[in-house]
């Protein structure tokens, strides 16, 4: 019969503890806790362009897509401290570097 061989993206160790938190958790597709947003994008491409762009800044940028919103996130941190996000948060705006005057907190529940 004509059943075709899907390829399978081989996971890394990261995404795939991140794919477990999620199936545990919400419908966005992301574990819940915190994440300090440096970029929202509908297009990956430029998602990772910017993430690269970070890292290669000396930045640990991350990329996460949410289903429910359909936007592609850069995020410097993941947490489950409101604290320590909100920390993150005053350090990036009282640096004031333009790149990260948009920075926010996405909470996911």
């Amino acid at each position: 019969s004509g059943d075709q061989q899907i390829p399978v993206e081989e996971p890394t160790l990261e995404n795939k503890l991140i794919k477990e938190n999620l199936q545990k958790n919400n419908s966005a597709n992301m574990a819940s806790g915190f994440y300090v947003i440096v970029g929202a994008f509908t297009n990956e491409d430029n998602a990772h362009g910017f993430m690269q762009e970070l890292n290669n800044r000396e930045y640990n940028a991350k990329l996460i897509y949410n289903s429910k919103t359909k936007f592609h996130y850069v995020y410097l941190l993941y947490t489950e401290s409101r604290g320590e996000a909100n920390e993150l948060l005053d350090k990036l705006r009282i640096r004031s570097r333009p790149d990260f005057e948009d920075a926010w907190i996405l909470i996911i529940k």
